[in-house]
């Protein structure tokens, strides 16, 4: 009999349930279901570009103590994802009416982002008047059965983590997430102007990673 129990998100305590929660639904459905994996969630909570404020509004579901479901969201706080075990579809309506009246974001603003197999999840969200804009492809290599190697061009080479230029890594994120419409990479020093993207993030994103690395953090 299932004994079903919520509780909201708390960082310093319900990490690591929301990592196990996420490997365990990618492994039990195969990497081909294109289920969320566990490192996007803990990326963008040690990240430096991330509104912490409304973690608080990140929900679990537990089945006992077995964690079965989990609302969050990313960036922006509007765009909300699902994780939801296999036999468990009934709390897909739960799920829905939760997120639509506590989570952040009007109705305009409020984007649900679903992956292709949770038809549970997509039915509760159309029920509710949600429709489908847009799609986006994920594509996620199996090292099981590929193995990359392939030449680098003239003039690079790889660099161990531990001694790699945090500055360096900065601005390859700048350049490389096309922020350069934005300006130079300058002043990353700075206090943190409160833009939507600038050099301080970019850089805070960098050196808290180097300072203080996410738990299942593989550099």
């Amino acid at each position: 009999m299932k004994q079903i129990t919520t509780k909201q998100f708390q960082v310093l305590s319900d990490h690591d349930i929301v990592w196990n929660l996420l490997v365990e639904n990618c492994a039990e459905k195969g990497i081909e279901a294109n289920e969320i994996k566990a490192p996007f969630f803990e990326y963008a909570i040690t990240s430096s570009w991330l509104d912490k404020r409304y973690l608080y509004l990140n929900r679990l579901w537990f089945d006992g103590d077995r964690a079965v479901g989990f609302a969050f969201y990313e960036n922006p706080c509007s765009d909300i994802y699902f994780c939801l075990r296999d036999g468990y579809e009934e709390l897909a309506d739960e799920m829905i009416a939760y997120v639509e009246e506590h989570m952040r974001g009007n109705d305009a603003e409020r984007t649900l982002i679903f992956n292709p197999q949770q038809k549970a999840l997509m039915e509760a969200a159309a029920k509710r008047g949600y429709q489908q804009c847009f799609v986006n492809e994920n594509w996620v290599i199996d090292f099981g059965k590929a193995v990359l190697d392939y030449p680098l061009p003239k003039g690079f080479h790889l660099v161990a983590p531990d001694q790699a230029d945090p500055v360096k890594l900065a601005i390859c994120m700048w350049k490389g997430f096309d922020h350069e419409d934005k300006g130079p990479f300058e002043n990353w020093e700075a206090e943190d102007p409160g833009t939507d993207w600038n050099p301080q993030k970019a850089w805070q994103g960098v050196i808290s990673d180097v300072m203080a690395p996410p738990p299942h953090a593989t550099y």
